[in-house]
């Protein structure tokens, strides 16, 4: 029923995999269900009778603690604050974390997988990296293009470009990494590249793409805006970056 958290999970997957048949279906379903679910608005309720004010309009006495005790009578006083609340949002959240600790093995990496998606749609960026991380340490290396990528994502959010980097260039080398996967992996690694001010770097990921897909996201507006021209590879790029095709399972 958390149909906001699915939509933004079914989002993030289609960057991954755009055009995936199965994804686009499931967005369509959240749409609907989304659709029905939004609440028909209540009528405003009717005002009771002014008593008060029509009292004091009229020049009359009005004594509001007499008032006030006639409407409740001996109803019992409201708890304070303080009482009806005794646990702040972090201490509920944390205790689910323990509880998570305690229930969900650290190999499950789907579990975990899905875990870091609603972490981070809740802008709980550390928490989600942090599941990611263990995802890519559990029984299913098929999870680990998908961790390693969200883990870039998190980063950017972060505003940590360099740690997105890492994440990015480990993913080119994961041999579950799909063409599609590829492509999109080095557009974002054009944008983290933008983002730490090398911009020669960010072309050359970003021309890779060009290259082979000029239709893609808005890439051939990124390479105009920074100038054209075929960039530089950085100084530490890895191999498998240089444009070599992916393994395959």
């Amino acid at each position: 029923g958390l149909l906001d958290d699915a939509r933004g999970a079914l989002a993030n997957l289609l960057t991954f995999y755009p055009g995936h048949r199965a994804l686009e279906e499931k967005l369509a379903e959240v749409e609907r269900r989304a659709a029905a679910a939004r609440p028909v608005a209540a009528p405003a309720p009717r005002s009771r009778p002014a008593s008060a004010a029509t009292a004091a309009a009229e020049g009359e006495g009005f004594d509001i603690a007499r008032e006030l005790a006639d409407e409740l009578g001996d109803a019992p006083a409201a708890p304070a604050v303080e009482e009806e609340f005794q646990y702040s949002v972090e201490d509920v959240f944390n205790q689910f974390k323990k509880g998570v600790e305690q229930t969900v093995k650290l190999e499950d990496t789907a579990t975990h997988h899905d875990l870091g998606i609603a972490y981070k749609e809740m802008g709980l960026l550390d928490d989600a990296i942090h599941e990611f991380e263990i995802a890519l340490e559990g029984n299913d290396r098929k999870k680990e293009v998908d961790c390693l990528s969200m883990i870039g994502l998190c980063q950017m959010q972060k505003g940590a470009p360099k740690e997105a980097i890492r994440a990015y260039r480990r993913a080119l080398g994961s041999e579950y990494l799909s063409r599609d996967a590829a492509k999109a992996i080095l557009f974002e690694l054009g944008a983290c590249y933008e983002a730490a001010r090398d911009p020669q770097a960010a072309l050359y990921y970003l021309q890779k793409v060009n290259r082979s897909d000029p239709a893609f996201r808005d890439v051939a507006r990124r390479v105009q805006a920074l100038g054209g021209g075929p960039g530089r590879p950085p100084a530490s790029a890895a191999p498998h970056a240089s444009g070599t095709a992916p393994r395959r399972p």
